[in-house]
């Protein structure tokens, strides 16, 4: 299998020059690495998490009756719990890009003021 091992080398150079070209600088690319390796170690981590605890749990809410094992329940109020997390988020990080844009604009005013006056004198 000479051509399997060409190809797996042809794909290993490519994504070489990829990584080089992306993250040309170290530390770069060292953050990209141990960010997939925590998240690889998560996922890990979840999947055994849910083949430990397969006990089934039944949830009672208003009319509503559900039945699903404990580790999704714990998984899915994580993943909520991080999408909820994640939308405070956006919203403190658009109110700091508009005070952004807004002291943008009120230097850009002031600069004018600034340029007139001096051009006055």
């Amino acid at each position: 299998m000479p051509g399997v091992s060409l190809r797996v080398l042809f794909i290993v150079a490519a994504l070489a020059m990829l990584v080089q070209r992306e993250f040309g600088d170290t530390m770069k690319l060292v953050k990209r690495l141990l960010t997939v390796v925590l998240l690889l170690a998560i996922v890990a981590g979840t999947v055994l998490f849910a083949l430990s605890n397969p006990a089934s749990v039944k949830v009672d809410f208003l009319a509503f009756q559900l039945t699903a094992s404990a580790a999704s329940w714990i998984i899915g109020a994580f993943v909520l719990g991080g999408l909820f997390g994640l939308l405070a988020g956006m919203g403190v990080l658009l109110r700091l890009k508009t005070t952004q844009v807004r002291t943008a604009r009120k230097i850009k005013r002031f600069e004018q003021e600034i340029s007139k006056y001096q051009a006055e004198t």
